[in-house]
């Protein structure tokens, strides 16, 4: 029986392919459109389920120690890679995996360039975990995986975590961790690169 990555996997280039074989522009939107809206559907069918677990404070704060040690390990990143792309490592990896936001802004601050290694540095980590989760999970554990997940946790790599990680709390804390991306990326990936052009 085919693995749940390997699935994954396959899935993800079949439909690469099938995207470059054809690509009839309304329709591509319309699927998009219409592949988006299931995702946020089930997603929050997912979060409905879940936000009643989220009893105490203490369940809550999961989400944030996996988040404030996923932009630790961010800011690491990004200052071993600095000597290598300069100035722009940091702000790249302060994106916590969130291509679509970092790439474009990250643009529009410093130009292409530092676009485009925001852009490719936080789609290979949402990559890198489609392929890696089981193993990032199984030797760092549950919190390791989902602190590595950063942004993606909560859309693209939410199935690995349901299916991987085996306690609950890592679900709570995916699920906090996630919401909580979309508020903290916006401010930390333009402060960095504010205080990285001091």
């Amino acid at each position: 029986m085919m693995k749940f990555y390997q699935a994954v996997i396959l899935a993800f280039i079949a439909g690469f392919i099938a995207g470059k074989l054809f690509r009839p522009e309304n329709v591509s939107l319309l699927m998009e459109n219409s592949f988006l809206v299931m995702l946020v559907f089930f997603a929050s069918i997912e979060a409905s389920l879940r936000i009643r677990e989220i009893k105490s404070f203490r369940k809550a704060f999961l989400g944030v120690r996996t988040l404030l040690f996923g932009i630790l390990g961010s800011l690491i990143t990004g200052l071993l890679f600095f000597f290598v792309l300069g100035k722009g490592s940091i702000p790249a990896c302060m994106g916590l995996g969130w291509y679509t936001f970092t790439g474009p802004y990250l643009s529009a601050l410093g130009g292409s360039t530092l676009g485009t290694i925001g852009f490719f540095s936080n789609l290979s980590r949402e990559l890198f975990g489609i392929i890696a989760f089981p193993s990032i999970q199984k030797y760092f554990g549950d919190f390791g995986a989902v602190t590595y997940a950063g942004d993606p946790v909560y859309d693209v790599l939410f199935p690995f975590v349901l299916k991987y990680c085996k306690s609950e709390d890592s679900v709570i804390a995916a699920f906090v961790q996630g919401f909580l991306t979309g508020f903290v990326v916006p401010i930390i990936v333009p402060l960095s690169f504010i205080l990285v052009n001091l």
